[in-house]
Parts: C-alpha cells; structure tokens; sequence
C-alpha cells in the first residue's frame, strides 16, 4: 500500500462566469452557516470552517487567554472517546502494523473555548444582519485564528509535546484549528497510547488505530481528537444509476431538457428562469471554491458545458499534498 496516510485534500476553484450569480451566492453563505450553526461541536464541520470559509467578526481587544495551565505530564492522560474508526473491529483485524509504517499528515483538530464558540455563533448571526456593524464584514484565516483559535502558549505547548516525540513536518493552520504532522506507526503508539492495526473488510485492506488515542491531560482543554489516524475513506451516500437516458435539448425552451419517456430536467438556464435572473446579472468576477477528498476529470466539465452551450472554463485546481487521483 503506497503511504496510505497522505491525508490529501482537493480543493477546485472555478471562477463562475454566466452561469452563477451573486446574490446566490450570499444564499449559499447564509445557508452553510446556518447548517454550521446546528452542529457547534462537530470538529470536522469545525475544521472545515476555520480553513474554507470567511466569517464575519468584531476587532478582538483582549488577548485570547491560554487554557494549558498545567504542565504537561505525560503519565498523566485523557482518553479522546470516538477517536476510533467503527470499522476497526477485532472480527476484522490482521494484527499490528509494522514499527516503521509511515503515518503522513495526520491532523490533531484543536477546539475553541466555551466564550470562543458562543461569540462565534453570534456573529455568524451578525454577519447575516443587515444593520449590524459586522455586516458582510469577513476574516482571513489568520485573524479567524487569532480570535478563535488557542493562545499562542496553548500552541507551543501542543507543538512540543508532538516534537518531544519526534514527529515532524509539524504544521499550524492558519485558522488555528488543525496541526498536521508526520510520523510512524511507533511514534503513535508510543505518544498516542494506541497501536495501528490492519484491518480486512469486504476484501480491501485498511490501516487504522485500534483504540480510542490518550492525551496528556494538560492538553485537554485545546484538542478536540484527530481526524486522520485511519485510512478508511468515507463513501457517497448517492448510488449511482446503471440505467442510461437520452434527452434532446432545446435552446431557449421550457423546459431545456426532455427525456425520452416524457420526463424532463434541469439545465443551466432554467436556473435563470426559476430565480428570475436578468441577463446582465451573469455572475463575472465571481470564484467559487470547492473542497474535495477526490481529484475530477476535467473534460467532464468540458463535455457538461458543450452540451449545455456554455462558454468553455475550466476549474483550476489546486492539490494540498499529494494528488489523490479521481476516486
């Protein structure tokens, strides 16, 4: 298995001209915020906020104030409950992996305080108000991490402990919500408390840790688990058709597409039409980052925008690591 922990992440942009507009996009925000709002706690919908998504905020004119107040002492340690993969089974485990197994780009997801949260949520609400003075006001990721990512303390105090171990290519989010580092699967076992273990299920072959990791206890209050000790990728819920259909499109119709059988579908400028969008409002100027855990074949955009007689664009892709690959 060719180093199964690379940790790759996708990201595409595409800079969306004559087919979205505006004031979608505002909607788009406003609804991913409102989904983020539900779920305060969820460390992946955490992570994926602080890098991918601009929030609106107030100027901070207090220090963030450090919560690792202890000494980290090693022999004392927390156990990360749901840190463990379920299909990490023992009906499915092969035994440890070896010693040197390469453990790439794990993630450590860090977590925001109490106040931090509470002040995030509101002016998530803020930024949608339009009479607020946080209007549409947006951070980067460094002044997002600032406000609500750890101290600096709380950092080196978690960036040690990694280094005390010997892991390397220790890196900080911007955001201040992820440290990514490298190691072995010794290295984990001995910082984390947990073995890595092959696992066999439906034929394929994982890497995953077998227990839930600890954690000195001193660290406790800034990490919130780790995203990355497996390689079991995760599966679209959608389930793809075998059947195939012919359609005939027709420009300027309503609706564009028609199936053979009497059905009919949703194409590009019917959006238009559904949202009454004016021909002068054609979205130029306007990018839309998407992130994925998979690379895409670029002609498939190019067919999609023949067909539909849009003007060619292709996305650009940017790769964060290695490239996946289209999976």
């Amino acid at each position: 298995m060719n180093n199964p922990f690379t940790g790759s992440v996708h990201v595409r942009e595409r800079a969306c001209r004559g087919n979205i507009v505006p004031h979608a996009i505002r909607y788009l925000r406003y609804e991913l915020r409102r989904a983020l709002a539900r779920f305060p706690r969820t460390a992946a919908f955490a992570a994926a906020l602080a890098l991918a998504v601009p929030l609106a905020a107030s100027a901070q004119n207090n220090a963030v104030p450090a919560r690792v107040t202890d000494r980290v002492n090693v022999s004392q340690v927390v156990t990360l409950n749901g840190n463990t993969h379920p299909l990490a089974r023992a009906q499915y485990d092969q035994g440890a992996a070896p010693p040197d197994l390469p453990m790439n780009r794990i993630m450590l997801v860090l977590k925001r305080s109490a106040d931090q949260e509470s002040a995030l949520q509101d002016l998530m609400v803020q930024q949608q108000v339009t009479s607020s003075p946080n209007f549409h006001k947006w951070l980067t990721p460094d002044q997002f991490g600032q406000q609500f990512g750890p101290a600096d303390a709380d950092i080196q105090a978690v960036t040690s402990w990694l280094t005390s171990y010997g892991f390397q290519s220790i890196k900080v989010s911007k955001g201040r919500t992820v440290i990514e580092f490298s190691g072995t699967a010794s290295q984990v076992q001995t910082a984390l408390h947990t073995p890595i273990h092959r696992y066999v299920v439906n034929g394929e072959s994982h890497w995953a840790n077998a227990n839930d990791p600890q954690i000195p206890a001193a660290l406790a209050p800034v990490i919130s688990g780790f995203a990355s000790l497996h390689n079991f990728p995760k599966k679209p819920a959608s389930v793809r058709s075998g059947r195939t259909a012919a359609f005939t499109r027709t420009p300027g119709g309503k609706p564009q597409i028609n199936f053979q059988g009497g059905g009919h579908g949703v194409a590009p400028a019917d959006f238009n039409t559904i949202y009454n969008i004016a021909p002068t409002m054609t979205g130029s100027g306007v990018t839309i980052g998407v992130i994925a855990r998979t690379n895409i074949n670029v002609s498939d955009v190019q067919q999609f925008r023949s067909t539909f007689g849009l003007p060619a664009n292709n996305p650009i892709i940017i790769l964060n690591g290695p490239d996946p690959g289209d999976l």
